[in-house]
């Protein structure tokens, strides 16, 4: 899901601040465990990202993703379920933290 400089630096970022648990732990974690965590590093660089449910019966997932000192460089989309609309958060997360975005 990381890819770039995001990736490496959030291995370093792991190893450091959970130095008690293998970087492989975390992967046999249940998904939103690990979605915490990505969104934790993001966050600790100034990137939030959210999600919330969208539409009239909340059957889809809209995503924000945006950076602390430029409130207003925001990246929305939607997507039918939460897991793709967190994997296209990251993803331009991966963007704006590499300076791609």
């Amino acid at each position: 899901m990381l890819k770039g400089k995001a990736k490496i630096d959030f291995e370093q970022w792991y190893k450091t601040k959970y130095a008690h648990w293998a970087l492989l732990d975390l992967y046999k974690l249940p998904q939103t465990m690990q979605q915490g965590v990505l969104l934790e590093f993001f966050r600790e660089r100034g990137i939030d990202v959210s999600l919330k449910k969208y539409g009239a019966y909340g059957t889809a997932y809209e995503y924000e993703v945006s950076q602390d000192d430029f409130e207003a460089d925001i990246t929305t989309g939607h997507s039918p379920d939460y897991n793709t609309a967190f994997t296209h958060a990251i993803d331009k997360a991966c963007e704006i933290y590499g300076g791609e975005g």
